[in-house]
């Protein structure tokens, strides 16, 4: 009788045997396994979502390094002045900037050997973007603290990509390629290299390209 008695007993033996040493009913230990199973998956899923994350932006700089290599050595070659000190004219870099314009997601900047910003993609406005604006909203004027308003969100936030790219230029006019990663504005991921233009020993400025897609290219491969 015994015997029967130990056959009989549910938790004797469940069926999955690796889940014996979990505490509880069969069904529980089931509930456990399901629940450790779902959160493997999203730690998996997340996992394979910054690998991905992280090669897109190794090919992105190593693209953006590739084109700002080519364009600082025509900017060299055709706008170096003066001898034997060099100097960059600004006004013709500028041009080459703006006839070697990238596409719409990438950005040029192009700083002097101050590191004054001369030149930039996005001062060309032959092509004129439209959108359909939010609607307006009331000002409340009752409410604290103006500085949370969203305009000072903003204000705040270009502040810090700017202190971000001074940093950037800074190293580049050091005479090194710099490389970094950093969030817009709007809150976009961008990818960024700086590029010494260099003449024999001579810094001359620095190029800076940006790009910006990143994260759309991230969203259509979670999609597809």
């Amino acid at each position: 009788m015994a015997l029967d008695i130990d056959t009989a007993n549910p938790d004797r033996s469940d069926g999955f045997g690796v889940l014996n040493w979990l505490p509880g009913s069969r069904l529980g230990r089931l509930i456990i396994a399901l629940n450790m199973l779902g959160l493997a998956i999203v730690i998996g899923g997340a996992l394979v979502l910054n690998e991905l994350r992280q090669g897109l932006v190794n090919a992105r700089m190593d693209s953006l390094t590739t084109q700002g290599e080519l364009i600082t050595t025509i900017i060299d070659q055709a706008a170096t002045v003066g001898e034997p000190v060099p100097a960059m004219d600004a006004g013709y870099a500028g041009q080459i900037l703006q006839l070697l314009s990238n596409p719409k997601t990438q950005r040029a900047r192009l700083f002097d050997k101050n590191g004054h910003l001369i030149a930039d993609s996005d001062w060309v406005v032959d092509r004129v973007e439209s959108k359909v604006l939010p609607a307006a909203k009331l000002k409340d004027s009752t409410r604290p603290g103006g500085n949370r308003e969203p305009g000072g969100v903003r204000a705040s936030s270009a502040k810090a990509v700017a202190k971000a790219l001074s940093a950037e230029v800074v190293r580049a006019l050091a005479g090194r390629h710099v490389s970094d990663t950093r969030r817009s504005e709007d809150g976009r991921l961008v990818v960024s290299v700086s590029i010494p233009i260099q003449h024999v020993q001579a810094i001359l400025g620095v190029l800076t390209l940006e790009a910006n897609d990143v994260d759309q290219i991230i969203a259509r491969q979670r999609a597809a």
